[in-house]
């Protein structure tokens, strides 16, 4: 089994031409998964498990996220999603929130910078604030119903400097009343 500088050194030499594959990489640590794979910033999965290093394969995976498939410790096979891989392996996760987001809403951009922890609220609203604003052209405030786990999902991000406009657009709301939300005043929404 190589190191991980002797296949990154490989594949600069091999595939390098090819690519630019700068960046750092970690070893990809799973419970069921072997030891002997890699995973860059960008999201390609390097193999040493066998005498040669490889570059392996993302497939899409039917929900429209990228997944490889890498070998257990009992010689099965497991299908992981490429963005959960790149979180934990470069993305801290201080609250240990369970759902990995992909900013520009691209499910194969993969790249560190693409990807955040969140809560499955989040997650699942991300792009519908936009989507709001987009078809009423003012954003939604005048119905919105903000609960109380809003809110406490709201200071979460803060504290996790999630940006005032990016939590803004989740929820339809102005950026001005998650600020005001999530220091604890009272808000006349429209």
């Amino acid at each position: 089994m190589a190191t991980q500088t002797e296949a990154v050194n490989w594949l600069n030499a091999e595939v390098g031409q090819y690519r630019d594959f700068d960046g750092a990489w970690q070893e990809i640590v799973h419970p069921k998964i072997r030891s002997g794979y890699f995973i860059s910033e960008g999201g390609d999965v390097l193999s040493t498990v066998k005498k040669k290093p490889h570059l392996m394969t993302n497939c899409a995976h039917r929900g429209g996220y990228t997944q490889v498939c890498l070998t257990t410790k009992d010689g099965k096979t497991l299908s992981l999603k490429t963005h959960r891989l790149v979180a934990s392996a470069f993305l801290p996760n201080p609250d240990n929130l369970p759902d990995v987001n992909h900013k520009d809403e691209v499910k194969t951009n993969n790249h560190v910078s693409n990807l955040e922890w969140c809560t499955e609220h989040y997650n699942n609203h991300y792009s519908k604030g936009e989507y709001y604003a987009n078809a009423r052209g003012r954003g939604i405030a005048n119905n919105a119903k903000i609960t109380l786990e809003d809110i406490e999902d709201m200071k979460l991000f803060r504290r996790n400097k999630v940006k005032l406009k990016d939590i803004a657009r989740v929820y339809g709301i102005a950026h001005t009343y998650v600020c005001a939300l999530t220091k604890g005043k009272k808000v006349r929404m429209a």
